[in-house]
């Protein structure tokens, strides 16, 4: 594979060359040779990922190849890209804008077979291309105006579908870096919101249960608009877990048991709470990564809330707003001395063929497993895919300051406890 990327990288740095810029693809011949090029070498990268993960070793080697290659490649697209940027580069012959556009396609065509065939592999951490960013962005605006056109007139809770469609707003104006994770997240939800209205959207299999959900509520008196609990069912399964919608759930509840003697609160409460355990996230999908899911937070409100009312007499309860989520479950988090990128080399080397201090094959679940109880400075929660790409990923000063760390330790246990 190396060695595939090295003449990859030579031929690009060939056609970015100002001699080739100025001759070889200033002519359209030229710049059609060279493209053919760029498509053989595409191509053959292609063939080659694919038997090369078929081929790796174990899960960790497979998800490193993957890795490397969506790095390599990010780079050389990146280097391209520059070039079609008329500030920087004013004077470019028509051919050579064309060969760079059409070049950058190609490239980025890698990175979408391998998001699309390796999904499982793929670092999802990393920054969109400025290329992906772009399309992806125009298809969710458009996909944002069909959504407020189609429910315009229907009866919905406008107020939650606006503050869900702000969020997605708020990644198609951002200037910042935006994560493969986050912008596969945001395409999925808009799609979701825009068949609402459709009767074989079955996401999740929960829509098949929409009726007896609407009917279950009708019964204890707070009947429901239908787009509406159609609408939560969507959020909940793709763990929309966003403190604005938690804090909506809970206001929306709290409004609905108001006027409503105990017995009947705690009816409600517990109806919501059935239907919490019916319902089910999408592995893998979260509008916040390190929070606990939507279903998780809005269940333990419902859990404390009748607690409440179960032991207390009064009538005259208070509303209880959810706490921002800094534990998981019950497990204490435990500060740590370093960085999250030099814990990340830390695990690097133990999980390592050559040490085996950590020798669970779930790679997965040793990354999720630290970060649910781990504190780094300027971290109270860690995100493990975000982690586990540091860990894949070694940043220089990190893996220093952890070579000198781990010769403190060396040293330490020389003098404390061998030299007695």
């Amino acid at each position: 594979m190396s060695y595939e990327f090295y003449q990859l990288e030579e031929l690009i740095r060939e056609c970015l060359s100002p001699e080739a810029i100025s001759t070889k693809l200033a002519d359209e011949k030229g710049a059609g040779r060279f493209l053919q090029k760029v498509k053989e070498k595409v191509q053959n990268l292609k063939t080659l990922l694919v038997n090369s993960v078929i081929a790796a070793p174990n899960e960790l080697a497979a998800e490193t190849l993957v890795q490397f290659s969506q790095k390599e490649i990010s780079i050389y697209l990146h280097e391209i890209l520059e070039y079609l940027d008329p500030k920087k580069h004013p004077n470019l012959p028509t051919t050579a804008v064309s060969f760079f556009s059409a070049s950058s396609k190609e490239l980025e065509s890698v990175l979408s077979f391998i998001l699309r065939h390796f999904t499982q592999y793929f670092d999802l951490e990393q920054p969109v291309t400025q290329s992906h960013k772009l399309i992806a962005c125009q298809k969710l605006s458009k996909l944002i105006r069909d959504i407020k056109v189609q429910y315009k007139h229907d009866a919905i809770d406008v107020s939650l579908l606006n503050m869900v469609l702000r969020s997605v707003n708020n990644i198609i104006t951002s200037k910042s870096e935006i994560s493969y994770r986050r912008m596969k997240y945001m395409e999925e939800l808009t799609e979701q919101l825009g068949k609402l209205t459709d009767s074989d959207n079955s996401i999740g299999n929960y829509i098949q249960f929409f009726d007896v959900i609407a009917e279950q509520l009708e019964e204890v008196g707070i009947p429901e608009k239908d787009l509406t609990i159609k609408l939560h069912i969507i959020l909940l399964y793709l763990n929309y877990n966003s403190p604005q919608y938690i804090s909506h759930c809970v206001k929306a509840l709290w409004s609905k048991m108001r006027g409503h003697d105990r017995k009947q609160k705690l009816a409600i409460l517990s109806l919501y709470g059935k239907l919490m355990k019916q319902l089910k996230s999408k592995p893998g999908f979260s509008f916040v990564p390190e929070y606990p899911s939507a279903l998780q937070q809005i269940s333990d409100w419902i859990e404390i809330e009748s607690n409440y009312l179960t032991n207390k007499s009064s009538e005259d309860t208070e509303l209880i707003m959810p706490e921002a989520p800094n534990t998981v479950g019950k497990i204490e988090k435990v500060a740590f001395g370093m960085s999250s990128a030099r814990l990340a080399v830390v695990l690097n080397v133990f999980m390592s063929e050559e040490i085996k201090a950590i020798t669970d094959q779930n790679v997965a679940k040793v990354f999720r497993t630290f970060s649910a109880v781990a504190i780094t400075p300027g971290s109270d929660n860690l995100n493990p895919a975000g982690l586990r790409s540091k860990a894949n990923n070694l940043r220089k000063e990190a893996v220093e300051w952890t070579t000198d760390f781990f010769y403190k330790c060396y040293t330490y246990l020389r003098r404390r406890h061998l030299n007695k």
